[in-house]
């Protein structure tokens, strides 16, 4: 109310209303938020992540594909952008996205876990177990996501079979 054009109040009650499952309410301030600053990559890469959970992954692709024009290293985009496209089951593409963030930030532990679950949808058990170790070492604290992930990567793949 009292400044309707300040971008980062849209921004940060987009990821809260994200937070709290309010999807449309999260995609109405994000919109406005890239409405009022058409180059601010966060919340082009926050929509993504709005995106992608309600399932528009072509749409969430986009979004991470703005904020890294906008920011071309912002390794969360990269990062987001992997996960999106391992979602589509673009494992190649995912794998590559994770290798430009971690070239960009050799420490941003996530991109090593997220590249880790595409190299085992791959099968390629030994390259995974190595990005789940380097993902552990730079984070501890993404064990409890790391390991809900791996089972259910481990699930998905028994279907398949």
């Amino acid at each position: 109310e009292l400044n309707p054009r300040l971008i980062s109040s849209y921004n940060n009650r987009g990821n809260a209303r994200r937070d709290k499952g309010d999807f449309d309410g999260a995609m109405d301030d994000l919109d406005k938020a890239v409405r009022l600053d058409p180059h601010n990559a966060l919340a082009y890469n926050n929509r993504g992540l709005v995106r992608r959970a309600k399932g528009d992954l072509q749409g969430a692709i986009a979004d991470y594909d703005r904020a890294i024009v906008n920011n071309p290293l912002f390794v969360e985009a990269y990062s987001n952008r992997g996960n999106a496209r391992q979602d589509r089951g673009d494992l190649v593409g995912s794998i590559a996205d994770c290798d430009l963030a971690i070239k960009i930030d050799p420490f941003f532990a996530k991109a090593y876990g997220n590249r880790g679950l595409a190299r085992l949808y791959q099968g390629d058990k030994v390259r995974a177990e190595k990005d789940f170790d380097q993902c552990l070492r730079l984070d501890p604290k993404l064990k409890p996501l790391l390991e809900e992930q791996i089972e259910q990567a481990k699930l998905r793949l028994a279907v398949r079979q």
